[in-house]
């Protein structure tokens, strides 16, 4: 199977939510632990579950144009 965006995109990675308050507002981070660094924010949970996977998809893109590496979600067993 050619690693391409869309095989990226299927995989199984975990998420991390985590709400916050802030300036008298609450919020949500979300990352993929599995992508140092990769981190979106927004004030809902549904927002930041919808940017998440808009930006996901342009670092995918943004990594494979460039050559750099992606990883993939570690196998969880029983």
């Amino acid at each position: 199977m050619e690693k391409n965006v869309n095989y990226y995109m299927s995989l199984p990675y975990p998420i991390l939510l985590i709400p916050a308050f802030e300036h008298q507002k609450h919020f949500w981070y979300a990352q993929i632990p599995a992508w140092k660094g990769f981190m979106v924010d927004s004030a809902t949970l549904e927002e930041v579950l919808k940017t998440l996977e808009e930006v996901k998809e342009e670092w995918i893109e943004w990594h494979l144009e460039d050559g750099m590496p992606i990883a993939e979600p570690e196998s969880i067993t029983a």
